[in-house]
């Protein structure tokens, strides 16, 4: 029972990583996507 529960502990950290690993993703492309559009602008 216990090995049960740390491989269920494991798991849920693992997925709450690959969550967190997903927002910085998407918020580093948002950032990215927001200086390229203000590149953009400016070059005009």
């Amino acid at each position: 029972m216990d090995q049960l529960s740390q491989q269920l502990n494991a798991a849920v950290a693992e997925a709450n990583n690959a969550r967190t690993v997903a927002f910085i993703g998407t918020a580093l492309a948002l950032i990215f996507a927001i200086i390229a559009a203000v590149l953009a602008v400016r070059r005009r």
